[in-house]
């Protein structure tokens, strides 16, 4: 028991289960992303039900929105046929996926160390 008490515990691990669980349930996130006088926001238009996965997602939205930007407002060109504008929108969003996934597993990670972190305080 002693002994015990001498080692210094662990940095906790987020659960798999959990990360899990916050995937699932980002996937039925949705935002809006804009960017005025060169600030990027981003609301939620479809909650997951929890603040701080919400949060992932527009963190996620926010940090890759700025580089991918001119290549959505290139597809909105209304000079362009209606069937270009789709092809350089889905163009742009398949650049811009990588970069999402990226970021919201590294954020979704992020979250499920917290919640341990916070599991383990508890206990």
């Amino acid at each position: 028991m002693l002994l015990q008490a001498a080692v210094p515990t662990p940095a906790p691990v987020p659960v798999p289960d959990e990360v899990t669980v916050i995937g699932h349930k980002l996937k039925r996130w949705a935002g809006k992303v804009s960017t005025t006088f060169g600030i990027t926001t981003c609301h939620t238009t479809r909650s997951t039900g929890d603040r701080e996965i919400d949060a992932v997602g527009c963190t996620a939205l926010r940090a890759c929105w700025p580089q991918y930007m001119p290549r959505f407002k290139a597809a909105e060109d209304g000079h362009l046929a209606a069937d270009e504008r789709k092809r350089l929108t889905d163009a742009a969003i398949a650049e811009l996926r990588p970069c999402l996934l990226t970021r919201r597993d590294a954020l979704i990670e992020e979250l499920a160390t917290k919640r341990a972190t916070i599991g383990e305080r508890r206990s």
